[in-house]
């Protein structure tokens, strides 16, 4: 006989909660929604199809989940701190500027809305123009990499009101906004409006100043109003790549448009095809592209796309590498680089690792002695997939669709 607690709308929620938290998405979504189909009114609810419409770009089913559930709330309520975070994020990547910075500016955040505030025009004004989300092809353009180094770096050209100069930016999907060196950011006339510590995934905290930069040229796409910050990233990459880097462009610009980091042809391409025959792609923070990865064939998990994590294939923390039952290499010393970070830890080898549509054997990977992201969002993430995991093939990522694919090496 069934339990009559199976069918509880109370357990099914519960349920669904548990398996978001432990960052399940495509198993908690249809649960939340059949829930709403239901009849069920709950802040819980809400909340929950509010992110997860959120992290797949569904923004205005997102926003209206979020302020349902906000309406309920009460300031005293801790939780509400949060949705009014996801909805500030919700209302900036839907172009809503002044919401966004009313948003921020309230959660402490005032250098960044004082930023939204100065882009009132809207922030990526892309010429040619993108297509509108859901079409089946952008204006496209190629960009080849300079010199050997494994880190994609193309040149760019910035622009202010009075000057304007080539630069090196590397392309890292760990990056949110575009990061500038000072030394390139005072002459292209970026705009700053106060400082904000960052974090990075694997590495040490910092501080960057948030800036506007008026104009960025990559080949024959312009690029008006981009958002930055400015970070020294000379210093922070000169470990990782023999000339000096100016700045790191991330996921904050990589979003607008479908992208294609191949790494057999060195070449970074923008626009083209939209990509729909990928696997599901998140976006956390409007910073952090997360896809579902299997392990050993033992564990589904989430991982942190980051392809700023050079020289290896996976870093995951104890938990993770435990669950999955990597082979640690105890006698050997794994050396991994990322943005402002060497990293330092035991190597180990996962016999298979499946993601994006691949699947790649014996990946090298290190053991993570601190990961902060693995909690850091209300929901469980198993680690980071670095270029590694690519090897001599194509990412592809569009987050119009919301999808990813890797492919092998032609």
């Amino acid at each position: 006989m069934a339990s009559p607690d199976r069918s509880s709308p109370e357990r099914r929620l519960k349920t669904a909660l548990e398996l978001f938290h432990g960052g399940r998405f495509a198993d908690s979504a249809p649960l939340g929604e059949a829930l709403r189909e239901e009849g069920l009114h709950d802040i819980r609810l809400h909340a929950l199809l509010g992110e997860l419409h959120l992290l797949q770009n569904r923004l205005e089913t997102a926003r209206e989940h979020l302020e349902t559930a906000l309406r309920a709330e009460s300031d005293s309520v801790p939780g509400s701190v949060r949705l009014r975070a996801l909805l500030a994020d919700c209302h900036r990547r839907a172009h809503r500027p002044e919401a966004a910075a009313a948003l921020y500016r309230a959660l402490g955040r005032t250098a960044l809305a004082a930023k939204l505030q100065a882009a009132q025009a809207g922030e990526y004004r892309l010429h040619p123009p993108a297509a509108e989300r859901g079409s089946e092809r952008t204006p496209e353009i190629a960009l080849p990499w300079i010199g050997e180094s494994p880190v994609p770096v193309i040149e760019a050209r910035l622009s202010g009101p009075q000057q304007s100069l080539s630069v090196r930016l590397a392309i890292d999907t760990g990056v949110g906004e575009t990061l500038l060196d000072p030394a390139v950011a005072g002459p292209a006339g970026v705009t700053t409006f106060g400082d904000e510590g960052i974090h990075f995934p694997a590495g040490p905290a910092g501080r960057v100043q948030h800036g506007l930069l008026r104009h960025l040229s990559l080949g024959t796409l312009d690029i008006g109003n981009v958002p930055v910050q400015v970070y020294d990233t000379r210093s922070s990459l000169a470990r990782l790549l023999p000339f000096p880097v100016d700045g790191v462009i991330g996921c904050g610009l990589l979003s607008q448009l479908p992208t294609t980091l191949d790494y057999g042809k060195r070449q970074l391409q923008l626009g083209g095809r939209a990509v729909t025959d990928g696997s599901p792609l998140y976006l956390a923070a409007n910073q952090y592209p997360l896809l579902e990865g299997r392990l050993n064939d033992r564990i589904n998990t989430l991982l942190f796309l980051d392809t700023g994590l050079s020289g290896t294939g996976l870093a995951l923390p104890l938990s993770t590498a435990g669950a999955a039952d990597v082979d640690v290499l105890v006698d050997a010393e794994g050396v991994g680089f990322g943005i402002q970070n060497r990293l330092s830890a035991l190597p180990f080898v996962c016999d298979s690792v499946a993601a994006a549509g691949a699947r790649r054997q014996r990946i090298g990977g290190m053991l993570l002695r601190q990961f902060r992201l693995e909690r850091q969002f209300g929901f469980r993430i198993g680690g980071l997939l670095g270029d590694g995991f690519i090897g001599n093939g194509r990412l592809r990522l569009d987050f119009g669709t919301m999808q990813v694919a890797v492919d092998a090496g032609g």
